[in-house]
Parts: structure tokens; sequence; C-alpha cells
């Protein structure tokens, strides 16, 4: 499945379509039946965050992260509550 921007709608009905990252509309032409969805809002950044985590060294991050915030979590001293 691939998500591309439509660009030009075409009698028929059919769709011009062109990926965000290409200068050019792509050559083929999309009819009604091979559209699986529409977009409804996008969520910038999440993406590329989620692509990042998949490499080794997101995930060297993600996990030094982690980690991280487990350890600041048992260092930071826990308050008596009244009564006990």
């Amino acid at each position: 499945m691939v998500t591309h921007r439509v660009v030009e709608v075409l009698p028929g009905p059919g769709f011009r379509t062109r990926g965000d990252a290409n200068p050019d509309p792509d050559p083929g032409v999309v009819t009604v039946a091979d559209v699986r969805g529409v977009l409804w809002y996008s969520v910038p950044w999440v993406g590329r965050g989620m692509e990042l985590a998949r490499t080794p060294a997101g995930l060297l991050v993600v996990g030094g992260g982690v980690l991280l915030l487990l350890g600041a979590g048992l260092l930071v001293p826990r308050r008596e509550r009244a009564g006990t």
C-alpha cells in the first residue's frame, strides 16, 4: 500500500497522484477501485520518530532513555504519607 497525494482528478473517475518527495506526478492513473482510504488528519514528525526508533542507533537511544527514566524514578526519594 502506498500513500500519495492526489494532484488531479481525471474523467472516469481516475486520479493522478504524486509522492510528496517527488517533483513529478506518478506515471500511472489510480482508479476508484484502487483507493483504500482517505487521509483524515496527520501528526507531523511522528513517522520520522518511529522510523528512527527502528534503526540500531534509534533502539540504543530509546532504550537508553527508558533506562534513564527508570533509574531516575528509583533515585527520587519517596515522601511518607501523613498518618503512616
